[in-house]
């Protein structure tokens, strides 16, 4: 089911960000203390009625998630009510504005790499609704694995790993859209470990 897509609204304070719902109506929250979220990272759902709604970050919020609001994965909100908080760490979560760039070191001194979506579309992470998915977190990727698709009017085009001279290979860290979902051209995708 497509759903429409919303950003939120936010509160920044002292080097971190209150993510605030952008409606009224039943919130599902879809990530978990820990996470790295991007600008136009996927949160969860907005329920009003049966009308859901994907909401998203804003595009100049990102950050490492702190705390839930509340113990609850499914709770009601009001227009700008606390949803999570989240600790601004700019040099972990940089946006990537290109499918494989902004190559960052983490302790293990492994490398991760985003890969975003290269057009705007429909994003699928499996090549039917009955097939498995093309990949998920934890995954062994060469260069040359199909990682999803985007459909564009009808038209379904692979995302491909290129890799690149030094980095043939990964593996998955993390799918970071839902099956089925919008996506805008830059959003990003997948975030994956290279060595």
């Amino acid at each position: 089911m497509i759903r429409k897509r919303v950003e939120a609204f936010y509160k920044e304070e002292k080097g971190s960000f209150n993510i605030l719902s952008p409606g009224i109506g039943i919130f599902e929250i879809k990530v978990r203390v820990g996470d790295i979220l991007y600008p136009g990272s996927y949160i969860g759902n907005l329920n009003l009625m049966g009308s859901i709604s994907r909401v998203c970050l804003p595009e100049n919020v990102s950050g490492i998630v702190k705390s839930g609001e509340n113990n609850l994965l499914i709770f009601p909100v009001g227009h700008k009510t606390p949803i999570l908080s989240l600790k601004s760490e700019v040099g972990k979560t940089q946006r990537v504005q290109n499918a494989v760039k902004d190559q960052k070191t983490d302790k293990s001194g492994k490398h991760e790499i985003i890969i975003t979506a290269f057009t705007t579309g429909v994003f699928y992470t499996k090549p039917s609704p009955e097939s498995p998915p093309f990949i998920s977190s934890g995954s062994v990727i060469h260069k040359g694995t199909v990682l999803g698709l985007i459909e564009v009017m009808k038209s379904f085009n692979q995302i491909v790993f290129t890799g690149d001279e030094k980095y043939e290979k990964g593996k998955v860290k993390k799918v970071l859209e839902e099956d089925s979902s919008e996506v805008k051209q830059g959003d990003p995708l997948f975030l994956i470990s290279v060595d």
